[in-house]
């Protein structure tokens, strides 16, 4: 009869165990939000300070931060036509000191 109480103990243990899960599991969804909601606003901030910035820029200067985009544009673009390169590739570059991001 002991052996068979001592069997059923973790059986009894579940219901327990599963009710800790689901509040773990809800509290862990609405830390997720928390997070989420969290990003929203520092994205929103951050795109408030920099059109802050982007307003007091004069015509020239703007005039070259979108220069300035569509070549990092057309790089990123190239790279990614490209495709993945083997690693030793880039360790070539690395040990003779040139970069190909410095201009």
């Amino acid at each position: 009869m002991r052996v068979s109480a001592v069997l059923a103990l973790p059986y009894l243990a579940l219901p327990g165990y599963a009710q800790d899960q689901a509040a773990q599991e809800t509290e862990r969804q609405q830390r997720i939000q928390e997070l989420r909601q969290l990003q929203r606003e520092e994205r929103a901030e951050r795109r408030q300070v920099i059109q802050a910035q982007l307003d007091t820029l004069t015509e020239e200067q703007k005039a070259a931060l979108q220069e300035r985009r569509q070549m990092q544009r057309r790089a990123r673009n190239e790279r990614m036509a490209r495709g993945p390169q083997r690693r030793s590739n880039r360790c070539q570059c690395d040990e003779s000191g040139a970069d190909a991001t410095d201009s």
